[in-house]
């Protein structure tokens, strides 16, 4: 004899967490987590919490790419022209992660530098920090109604 428990049981085991992940992101959260890692850099911060050197003396100043002034006692924000800021969006990856990408040449070229320096963390993330006060402010509690709902109505 089938009991409730039974078939909730049974609903559990067919339930993908990262699916419900991926239904329960707005477009507006996949938004405010990359404004985090615009503002990470503009702090000079890694996804790890490492921060990035400052600029050299020869970059100080404005060149013909550069919109801001820039100054050596500044750490480095890889925001020239702010298109590789700007650039920036969030995703979902299929496994459930938040995945933050640009397609500016310049990511590439800001992760090679980070990697040729010997950091550990990468331009495109957010701090562990940061990832969980952006699920439990934008995401959770939208998450927990999509699970809930989907426990009971299967």
């Amino acid at each position: 004899m089938k009991t409730v428990i039974d078939d909730l049981i049974n609903n559990l085991k067919k339930i993908r967490p990262e699916t419900i992940l991926s239904r329960a992101v707005s477009s507006s959260d996949l938004q405010a987590a990359a404004d985090i890692n615009r503002d990470q850099l503009r702090q000079g911060e890694l996804s790890s919490g490492e921060s990035i050197n400052n600029y050299s003396k020869s970059t100080e100043g404005y060149n013909e790419s550069r919109q801001t002034k820039i100054s050596s006692s500044e750490r480095i924000k890889f925001y020239d022209t702010g298109a590789f800021h700007k650039s920036i969006k969030g995703s979902i990856t299929k496994d459930g992660q938040l995945a933050l990408k640009s397609a500016s040449k310049k990511s590439a070229l800001s992760q090679d530098y980070v990697k040729d320096k010997g950091y550990e963390g990468n331009v495109l993330g957010l701090q562990e920090e940061w990832a969980t006060k952006w699920f439990d402010t934008l995401v959770r509690d939208n998450f927990l109604k999509m699970l809930k709902d989907r426990i009971l109505t299967q």
